[in-house]
């Protein structure tokens, strides 16, 4: 199924209903195949080292159909995609007419030991490169580097992570901050939990971390057409895009808007008497006096 607009800047995505996966995403004149694997690395790992070993564990089976509802409207369309194996994983996605981005709200609750990250599987060709805020702004570059260990491939994302090529950039933007790596062409993981409950790494806590509740995370995905040229060294000077930095900005700082009744109010825009925010208002007015 294709969730997506024809007005405003014209995102799009196509979203298979049988595994609940993106596969493709649009923007304007900008495309990009796209899939997603949830994994889950096993490790030595404790409240603040983070040591895999071997290949990650695939938290989804092809066979797998999750539950999956779609909801279409002339400004918002919604789809919410819910699994539950040995953890809970549910994630939705949301597309507004306006926008130029899609939203993903992910809710994971790891039910056994282990890092759980989410694999972003697309057609550009970084060259195992991978670019990360240090600040919110200014951004950094990493190069994948073979000799190191897996570990040494993560770093931190306060909150941007992109990769692009010649002509595009996928660009990832979070709520709060995470752990990426991009291990392989076109690839970008996202750190989303972590739980180890027997494993003490002896760096501070005197035990595992076994207080692990459900854990929400906001991710949001740009693609962007974005021409790039190659420095002589063959590292690249790059900064966040106006619109990336925009979309940012309305994800970090969101506007709460407040309702208050009417019968709360009188004509001349006043509380009433007898509401509680007035009878809270007249309570610290007499503990001043």
């Amino acid at each position: 199924v294709v969730l997506g607009f024809k007005e405003g800047p014209g995102v799009s995505i196509t979203l298979d209903c049988k595994s609940g996966r993106i596969k493709a995403m649009k923007t304007g004149s900008a495309m990009m195949s796209l899939d997603q694997e949830i994994l889950l690395y096993k490790g030595n790992d404790g409240a603040y080292l983070f040591r895999p070993i071997g290949e990650p564990k695939h938290q989804l089976d092809p066979t797998d159909r999750p539950r999956i509802t779609v909801i279409k409207g002339p400004v918002r369309h919604k789809a919410v995609v819910y699994i539950e194996e040995m953890l809970v994983f549910s994630y939705t996605v949301n597309l507004q007419v306006e926008n130029e981005f899609v939203e993903l709200e992910v809710l994971t609750n790891l039910k056994e030991n282990g890092d759980l990250v989410v694999r972003f599987k697309t057609d550009i060709f970084n060259r195992g490169s991978i670019f990360t805020d240090n600040n919110g702004h200014t951004i950094q570059q990493h190069r994948y580097k073979e000799k190191l260990k897996l570990q040494g491939n993560f770093f931190p994302m306060p909150s941007t992570a992109f990769i692009q090529d010649s002509s595009r950039r996928f660009t990832l933007l979070g709520a709060e901050p995470h752990g990426v790596a991009s291990l392989d062409n076109g690839y970008i993981e996202v750190v989303l939990d972590r739980r180890y409950t027997a494993t003490n790494d002896w760096r501070g806590l005197p035990e595992g971390i076994k207080d692990n509740l459900p854990s929400p995370a906001r991710l949001r995905l740009l693609l962007e057409s974005h021409p790039v040229v190659e420095a002589s060294e063959g590292y690249t000077v790059e900064y966040p895009s106006l619109m990336s930095y925009r979309v940012l900005q309305t994800l970090l700082h969101p506007v709460w808007v407040g309702y208050r009744g009417a019968k709360e109010v009188d004509e001349d825009g006043k509380m009433e008497r007898g509401t509680p925010e007035m009878e809270e208002m007249e309570e610290m007015e007499e503990m001043e006096e």
